[in-house]
């Protein structure tokens, strides 16, 4: 990039040179004085060049005039060849004529005579365009002319005429102009005196009326009264100034308006803020108590159902029989309550998960009930993809309800795509009993919490109301909706709708959640690691009526101490117990290594939760196993991993 092109596209001359900017009246006086220069340069060279053509035309005529007269008397001085006469002749010229200088040379190119000029400093001075100084430093303007006489040329005659007139005339051309421009810029001066107060002098009251408008003071006096422009910009700015000052007085209502409503709203975010927080508390505080609870209330009917269950098996009469199945009976009555009291507050504490495992809804319908008549229908994909376990709740509960207000007749359950997709069809559940029916103002508040129906309908059959609650929690945990249809007399048809995904091809059925085949083991020398005594004495009952040889441990430490010495088929492990969790009991026998780092280890613990069994695996674990365990879920658990050996 050249110098040039750098200037022009840098930055203003002003603002490069540091310059502070100029007011209206410097930039008046700068354009004034601008003007008046280029006037009075325009006038002064007009002038002189008026007067440089005028004299320079003088000088030209001049020199035609004497041109025919020199020619001629040096044609007849040199045809006789008088060149003392020519000398003489040249010398007067340049005298009186105002000649400059006479130089003439014959037709051979040999000077004959010269004045005035210095031939053999300067050389011949032939004809030049334009002033030329000659050897005496005087400017010249230079002529030739050839001497011919009857068709022969003589030679060749060169004279000039001096300058110095003009000289002279662009001196006093320059003084005169100089005086004018003096006499025009003082002129100048006083004009734009007399006229700043009637030009300037409003425009700065303006700018003092608009900094006081930014301000917002008083504007200052302005010249209204005036008819010309200024007047009527004066004006027009008193009208924009109460406009403006209008609209900055809404301007400053609205925003403070605005700041009132911003400060509202910080203060609703601070509040919502600090709900959250409490409402997160109070849910965490709720799962912990939940936690507690379940553990504290499975761990004695732990105890409760398996000593009645190894009570059972024992030498009883009528009596005592009646009255152990009477105690198991109510045991398994009140799990179901506390069962149901813990997940509708697991729902209402901590919400729930949707899991996505394949499964056979033909498998599930065959698995749940027996009596069935309606078994899935072809329309029903032969596999899908969902969450099996809350879809088998909800249906294990529509059929318990059924089988309990069905004192006659059958109960069935049916399954039938109803709508959605062929990828994602929408399955209907639904369990028909021929019990008493429920009237319409009672269908309305089946599927509350704590609600049961009223006596009037038929006897209590006890139960929470917590039951149907949870089904439609469940359901909208999976993006689904319960029902029921019924009429007095005529049965009930509790229905579930859930969108389920097809399952491809080659994806199988999930292996946790297919049945377990059992198969016979021998003895097996197991470990329990078990805190509470009454929960010891049941596990032990129970794996020793199945044959078993049982090590216990009072404490993790203890399991790990047990553990170290190895030969144990299998270890259960609780996960809240004293000096060491199970957790921890479990990741230090993996890290042993060799045996230990296969040996089977199931939880065996009151915390039933999903996230429960997932800490236990993570920790190392096996299998998970709630309380309270029946012997049945302890035989399969060994036959499950056992059963290989």
């Amino acid at each position: 990039m050249s110098l040039t092109s750098a200037i022009v596209a840098g930055p203003p001359l002003r603002k490069r040179l540091r310059l502070p900017p100029w007011s209206f009246r410097n930039k008046l006086l700068a354009v004034s004085l601008l003007a008046t220069f280029a006037a009075l340069t325009a006038m002064s060279a007009s002038l002189t060049f008026l007067v440089q053509s005028k004299l320079q035309a003088q000088l030209l005529e001049r020199a035609a005039t004497e041109r025919p007269l020199l020619v001629a008397t040096m044609s007849h001085l040199l045809a006789e060849r008088d060149y003392a006469t020519l000398q003489q002749v040249f010398r007067e010229s340049t005298d009186w004529r105002g000649l400059a200088h006479l130089v003439a040379i014959d037709a051979q190119g040999r000077l004959i005579a010269a004045e005035g000029w210095d031939v053999a400093r300067a050389g011949v001075p032939t004809k030049r365009p334009g002033p030329v100084a000659g050897p005496d430093g005087v400017r010249r303007l230079l002529f030739e002319a050839p001497i011919v006489v009857g068709g022969q040329l003589l030679g060749t005659l060169y004279y000039g005429v001096s300058c110095e007139t003009l000289h002279r005339a662009e001196d006093d051309t320059t003084r005169f102009t100089l005086i004018v421009a003096c006499l025009c810029f003082a002129a100048v001066m006083l004009a734009i005196g007399a006229m700043h107060d009637r030009t300037v002098g409003p425009f700065e009251q303006l700018r003092e009326a608009t900094e006081a408008l930014s301000q917002g003071r008083e504007a200052v006096a302005l010249p209204l009264r005036r008819t010309d422009e200024i007047g009527a910009l004066a004006r027009s700015f008193k009208r924009v100034s109460r406009e403006v000052r209008r609209r900055i007085a809404a301007l400053t209502e609205s925003e403070q308006a605005q700041r009132r409503l911003l400060e509202d709203a910080r203060e609703r975010q601070r509040e919502l803020a600090e709900a959250k927080v409490a409402a997160e508390t109070a849910a965490d505080a709720k799962s912990r108590f939940l936690a507690m609870m379940s553990h504290e209330i499975r761990t004695p009917m732990n105890a409760v159902i398996g000593l009645g269950s190894l009570l059972r098996d024992t030498r009883l009469d009528a009596t005592q029989r009646h009255y152990v199945r009477t105690i198991a009976d109510s045991a398994e009555h009140l799990l179901g309550i506390i069962n149901n009291i813990l997940d509708f507050s697991r729902l209402e504490a901590v919400g729930d998960r949707v899991a996505r495992r394949v499964f056979e809804p033909r498998a599930v319908a065959g698995s749940l009930i027996e009596l069935a008549r309606a078994l899935p229908g072809g329309d029903v994909p032969s596999r899908l993809c969902g969450d099996e376990q809350k879809l088998r709740q909800i249906l294990l509960n529509y059929l318990a309800n059924a089988v309990k207000f069905t004192p006659m007749g059958e109960v069935a359950l049916a399954v039938s795509a109803t709508g959605g997709t062929s990828e994602r069809p929408l399955l209907r559940f639904a369990v028909t009993d021929q019990g008493p029916g429920i009237p319409d103002r009672e269908r309305a508040r089946l599927f509350a919490p704590f609600e049961k129906l009223a006596p009037s309908v038929g006897a209590d059959r006890g139960g929470t109301g917590l039951g149907l609650a949870i089904c439609a929690r469940l359901a909208d945990v999976m993006g689904g909706r319960v029902g029921v249809d019924s009429a007095p007399g005529h049965g009930s048809t509790f229905w579930v709708e859930v969108p389920l995904d097809v399952a491809p091809a080659e994806v199988a059925p999930s292996a946790a959640d297919a049945p377990v085949v059992t198969c016979k083991v021998g003895r097996k020398r197991i470990l329990v690691a078990e805190d509470t005594p009454s929960s010891r004495l049941v596990i032990r009952a129970m794996l020793g009526k199945l044959g078993h040889e049982v090590e216990l441990a009072a404490d993790g430490a203890e399991a790990v101490a047990k553990g170290r010495a190895g030969g144990f088929d299998l270890i259960l492990m609780d996960v809240q117990m004293p000096v060491m969790e199970g957790y921890e009991a479990a990741a230090r026998l993996r890290a042993m290594g060799g045996a230990l780092a296969t040996v089977p280890i199931v939880a065996l613990t009151a915390f039933a939760d999903d996230a429960d069994r997932r800490r236990a695996l993570k920790s190392g674990m096996t299998d998970h196993l709630a309380k309270p365990a029946r012997e049945e879920d302890l035989r399969a658990t060994i036959e499950r991993h056992c059963g290989h050996a």
